[in-house]
């Protein structure tokens, strides 16, 4: 016990050198349970291959994290006015993040390069053997690598990854690669992409879209066709050809997108014919495992056209999908059959200030669904109001939007947002009502949710902040059992974070939760502390640590604990229970070109008598992680 009030005092008075990086910061801050990795794929893509702004449009820039479609148009208009950076960051007011987005991702301070080389090379290595390691039940050895390397000359684009997880035998069970190429207007993509087009309703093959503490990024999420990929997320790239083209008729944009994909994906077979679910894990270790793997060919054929004239445009998506196995699954998840079309329309109008963007989709039997957002920003203001209608019939495989259940369908939600700026203030609320209105396999009553969300920002002077956030979230769980269990559930979080910010960075964080279940009298808490201190010991150098404790009272307290390790790589444990967490970071950049990072993770639960569960657990009650991680720039 004394122990434990040490550590804790330690925690908060404790200094050690470590530097908290900007993009981090700003992760940590916005994201609410689960990471969004859209944001650091987004963030990576974008600084190894800057946007230029000569030859852009506001639906791309606004991609980048932070920048919203209004303040995209603003800022191309004085860059083509030629105002110089420092005019246009005092004009649109930009905040020290919305800069270092800008200067890190698009060409607005440096000249463009012919030849641009970025590779990234990352192991990581667990201290602690798994218990699938020491009963050999693992076909591959230790070894968890992952490389990417991405080339830009010119109009050529060339991106390759590969990645072994621990237990894996092959150095390519898991990679993805492409060419992309740029001629004109017209640019083509062979091998891994992605396809966002309208809100994604339809179709957006990215990560999940996560609620945050700027809703209307992930609310007004407008895709701008295909891409390359940069990741290895199951369901997340296509694999084939892909066109897009760009062209300016008169005072009208018109967009096209066509692709054609033919992938094999890992899944569950029922029997030859016949799978009941996608394999979604990418890892293959075992026999259970590898039989999984490329077990179902999936083509896909899509077309898209995108007209804009002036402050309006209108959109069209069509996909045919053909698979050589046919999905039986209960899921809403996923397609059910062989074939297939699904159909979409979208539309946005721009005025001024005020921003309408909505689609309708339509899956195989014609079941509709709608997703619409209205969003108003003036001055020091910004309001929104959404309505998603996800049919409870559908099945839209790759739909993606903000949601708050896991399938793509069975939803009905209004969400509405306030973010308002005065000074060194800003705060954001948002309310979120929603239901699941069908009634069937996986639940036996209509359930129903409300979320609300209050944070405030306090800019104490330049190098202090304070930030609390009050979040609230009711809704009908179930408890999965031969005979279901529903129950209300209840759930109050709590969040305050005070942060120093000189030539040392000092963060300190407390959080707190309680949870309830009228039904049955349960009541339970959660708190975690922590403290992180930074300070470069060099120009070229960065490090790190921070010092956590929790406890709760059972994994519906679990707090989730943002680690961004290394460049590109985040991670967001949910802790619960008692424990201690250490995480140190290390970096150094050699000749400007290159960057070694370092970074090292403990655990200690002190109740516990093994960490994990299924193929990842290991004995006792310590878990030491080491991650080291070389990356080479040469722009």
């Amino acid at each position: 016990m004394i122990i434990k009030y040490l550590i804790i005092i330690f925690i908060f008075f404790t200094y050690y050198q470590l530097h908290s990086n900007d993009f981090e910061q700003y992760l940590f801050e916005l994201n609410l349970d689960e990471p969004d990795n859209n944001l650091i794929e987004i963030f990576e893509y974008y600084r190894d291959f800057p946007i230029n702004l000569s030859n852009t449009n506001p639906y791309s820039l606004s991609r980048l994290p932070d920048i919203s479609f209004t303040l995209s148009q603003n800022i191309l208009d004085d860059y083509q006015n030629n105002i110089t950076w420092k005019e246009i960051t005092l004009k649109n007011n930009l905040s020290n993040f919305q800069i270092y987005i800008l200067e890190n991702c698009t060409n607005i301070i440096k000249k463009d390069k012919e030849l641009t080389v970025d590779y990234r090379s990352r192991i990581k290595h667990n201290v602690e053997n798994k218990n699938a390691i020491i009963d050999n039940k693992f076909h591959g050895n230790k070894v968890d690598l992952y490389n990417r390397l991405s080339v830009d000359y010119d109009k050529l684009k060339f991106n390759i990854i590969t990645n072994k997880d621990e237990g894996e035998i092959s150095y390519l069970d898991d990679y993805s690669a492409n060419i992309n190429y740029t001629l004109d207007n017209h640019n083509f993509t062979l091998g891994d992409f992605r396809f966002h087009s309208g809100l994604g309703l339809l179709m957006n093959t990215g990560f999940p879209i996560r609620k945050s503490s700027n809703p209307g990024d992930a609310l007004l999420n407008f895709g701008e066709g295909i891409s390359p990929s940069r990741n290895l997320q199951a369901l997340g790239h296509l694999r084939g050809i892909a066109y897009k083209s760009e062209y300016l008729i008169n005072k009208l944009r018109v967009k096209t997108n066509l692709f054609y994909s033919n992938i094999n994906r890992s899944a569950t077979l029922v029997d030859d014919n016949n799978i009941s679910s996608f394999y979604l894990n990418n890892l293959f270790r075992t026999d259970t495992e590898i039989k999984k793997k490329n077990t179902i060919n999936e083509q896909l054929l899509a077309s898209n056209i995108e007209l804009n004239y002036s402050k309006f445009t209108l959109g069209f998506n069509y996909l045919n999908y053909n698979y050589n196995k046919n999905i039986n699954s209960s899921s809403q998840n996923y397609y059910q059959g062989k074939h297939g079309n699904n159909l979409s329309i979208y539309t946005s109008y721009i005025n001024n200030n005020h921003i309408i963007i909505s689609e309708i989709a339509a899956d195989n039997k014609d079941n509709l669904s709608l997703f619409s957002v209205y969003s108003y920003k003036y001055t020091n203001q910004e309001y929104g109001i959404s309505f998603r209608y996800l049919n409870p019939n559908s099945r839209l495989q790759f739909n993606n939007i903000l949601s708050n259940y896991s399938t793509n369908s069975n939803e009905t939600g209004l969400m509405t947002y306030f973010t308002f700026y005065e000074g060194k203030i800003k705060n954001t609320i948002y309310l979120d009502f929603y239901s699941r209105p069908k009634i069937d396999y996986f639940q036996g009553i209509v359930q129903s949710g409300i979320e609300m969300f209050d944070e405030f920002n306090y800019k104490i002077n330049n190098s202090q902040s304070l930030l609390t956030r009050l979040r609230y979230k009711s809704q009908k769980e179930i408890n999965k059992s031969d005979t279901p269990n529903y129950y209300d559930n209840n759930r109050l979080d709590l969040r305050q974070e005070y942060k120093i910010q000189k030539d040392y960075s000092l963060r300190f964080r407390a959080d707190i939760n309680f949870t309830s279940h009228l039904e049955s009298s349960y009541a339970g808490i959660g708190y975690l502390f922590f403290s992180e201190y930074s300070q470069s010991l060099f120009k070229s150098n960065t490090n790190s640590i921070r010092l956590t404790y929790y406890n709760t009272d059972s994994f519906e307290e679990a707090i989730w604990h943002y680690e961004y390790l290394l460049r590109g790589y985040l991670l967001a444990p949910p802790l619960y229970g008692e424990g201690y967490k250490i995480l140190i970071r290390s970096n150094i950049a050699i000749f400007e070109n290159y960057l070694i990072s370092f970074a090292y993770t403990f655990d200690y639960r002190p109740s516990v008598s093994s960490l994990g569960s299924g193929l990842d657990k290991i004995e006792g009650n310590l878990r030491n992680t080491l991650y080291l991680q070389l990356d080479y720039n040469f722009r």
